[in-house]
């Protein structure tokens, strides 16, 4: 049986309304497009590829109630700890189905 953090960063991804999973704005540097207590989806700058992509990563709020997540943050002292990545075209090709299904591929745990 999955762990409380695991299950709750699918359930975080799950919960993110279609709307917020297309149409980015590019960042200047970074934004926060959604967020729980738990967690935050934000936008990180876009990268140096050709094309270049929006580099999405969903990152652990700082007064998470997950101890899980609490204690990995203390450990590592990262101000932010990022717990699911997705390169996302810019051309806005993809769905939000889509962002959502690399966003869950790209958990780290």
């Amino acid at each position: 049986m999955p762990g409380k953090a695991p299950m709750a960063i699918r359930a975080f991804i799950e919960s993110i309304p279609d709307a917020k999973l297309v149409g980015f704005a590019d960042p200047n540097p970074t934004y926060t497009i959604y967020t729980n207590v738990d967690f935050r989806l934000d936008l990180q700058n876009k990268t140096s590829t050709k094309p270049p992509k929006y580099n999405l990563q969903v990152q652990v709020n700082r007064h998470s109630t997950i101890s899980t997540l609490k204690n990995m943050k203390q450990k590592t002292g990262k101000t932010s700890t990022s717990v699911a990545k997705a390169l996302v075209p810019t051309d806005g090709s993809w769905s939000a189905a889509r962002v959502r299904a690399a966003l869950l591929a790209g958990r780290m745990f």
